[in-house]
């Protein structure tokens, strides 16, 4: 399950306001980490760990363009589309919504982080 993370601010920056945000929630990201190749190639990527729902929980937010973040579990395949997607969900939630209430004094609305799961994503 994919869902992407938007916003008005620029993807890299956003990903290294999240990388600053989950950091800030050791109690529930017990590993954070920026992989090295991502400062080099200039796509940017964020590995969040810890526990969700009583299971360790690993998800990736990548940088999918100069807008658009996109986030997945790890090793989600032995898990059904919406048992994914519900754990991605309660796993990143509280993150954005840490983000959103601690930038919020400085952001436009527009500069707070949306997810959006690939699914409910209309076709047109």
């Amino acid at each position: 399950m994919k869902a992407h993370i938007s916003s008005g601010v620029n993807a890299h920056p956003l990903l290294h306001e999240l990388e600053r945000t989950a950091k800030e929630l050791p109690d529930r990201y017990s590993r954070v980490e920026v992989p090295y190749h991502g400062g080099t190639t200039g796509i940017g990527e964020l590995h969040v760990s810890g526990l969700c729902e009583g299971e360790v929980t690993s998800a990736s937010i990548t940088q999918h363009s100069e807008k658009i973040l996109v986030a997945t579990l790890d090793n989600d395949s032995s898990l059904d589309a919406l048992t994914a997607k519900r754990r991605l969900g309660v796993f990143l939630s509280p993150l954005l919504k840490r983000y959103n209430e601690t930038e919020k004094q400085n952001l436009a609305p527009d500069d707070q982080v949306v997810m959006i799961f690939e699914d409910d994503m209309q076709k047109v």
